[in-house]
């Protein structure tokens, strides 16, 4: 009892500390305090808005002043933060450790409520000119569509994305058209590992291990124009097999498949360029994590 009552009195004593922080921040921008008639004033008080922060001494609500003339920026918080920073690293030292969502249940409901909800991620991975690979970017809640990958490269040109050269992807329509018309010098790369799948998804079972070192072949040619001359090859003898489906599918996806062997992309980086196996490898990373976090019935 005495603890919950020290806790609420700390949380009272934060906000009214942090609100009082705001009011003058909004005083020193508007160049006079609220309701003070002065010469030199640059902004009006237009009243308050609220919200939350979800800090060390709990859930704060806060009154945000609103200015008219002057737009409000506070150094206290940052815009559209709501939670402070210590918490937010306290959350991903938790989930690296696996600590179950049950033995927090009560700080996860404060912090995003009883409502859980599956959530698309978009990854970004990038591979420099020394070979060197790493995440440039993770954005959360959007969808393999034109609209969501627009927003998705847009906020990594807004932070500097230059250069770029090859993108490699799955055949998606939306990423696509948005590489066309937002990166105009970079060419599309169909991942070599999936195109394989595909053609072998059309490929009856007891053909497969021929069809799958055929394909290889393929890939492991040395340049563009061999691998698409090679490709031709294979599809013409799997349509003597009667495999007209993959034949098919391997002249439709050969030559998005084989852009990391034009002139131009580095040949000591091709194994690096011809899939996107390492956000597969990033997922498998996590999923032992996700295995502890979550329990069978949250999954």
């Amino acid at each position: 009892m005495f603890e919950s009552k020290l806790d609420a009195m700390a949380r009272e004593k934060v906000e009214r500390t942090i609100n009082a922080m705001l009011d003058a921040e909004a005083d020193e921008i508007a160049n006079a305090a609220g309701y003070e008639r002065r010469t030199g004033r640059k902004a009006f008080r237009a009243g308050h808005y609220g919200r939350t922060l979800a800090a060390k001494a709990g859930k704060l609500s806060l009154k945000v002043p609103e200015l008219k003339g002057a737009l409000f920026g506070s150094a206290v918080i940052e815009r559209c933060r709501r939670r402070e920073s210590s918490v937010e690293e306290a959350l991903m030292e938790m989930y690296l450790a696996g600590v179950g969502t049950r033995r927090v249940d009560d700080t996860g409901r404060l912090l995003w409520g009883g409502h859980v909800e599956n959530a698309g991620v978009l990854v970004a991975i990038g591979v420099g000119t020394e070979g060197r690979r790493e995440v440039i970017t993770v954005d959360e809640g959007m969808r393999e569509d034109a609209a969501g990958w627009e927003r998705f490269f847009r906020s990594m040109i807004g932070r500097g994305l230059r250069g770029v050269g090859l993108v490699v992807g799955d055949r998606c329509a939306g990423l696509v058209s948005t590489v066309d018309s937002m990166l105009p010098n970079a060419r599309c790369q169909w991942c070599m590992v999936r195109f394989m799948r595909d053609v072998l998804s059309k490929t009856p079972p007891g053909h497969r291990e021929w069809a799958s070192a055929a394909l290889k072949a393929v890939v492991a040619q040395e340049n563009r124009e061999s691998a698409m001359a090679k490709a031709g090859t294979v599809a013409g003898e799997m349509e003597e097999r009667k495999l007209k489906s993959a034949a098919n599918r391997l002249r439709e996806g050969v030559g998005g498949t084989a852009t990391y062997l034009a002139p131009g992309f580095p040949a000591n980086h091709r194994i690096k360029l011809r899939t996107d196996n390492m956000i597969c490898l990033c997922s498998m990373v996590l999923r032992p994590v996700e295995r502890l976090v979550f329990s069978p019935k949250e999954r």
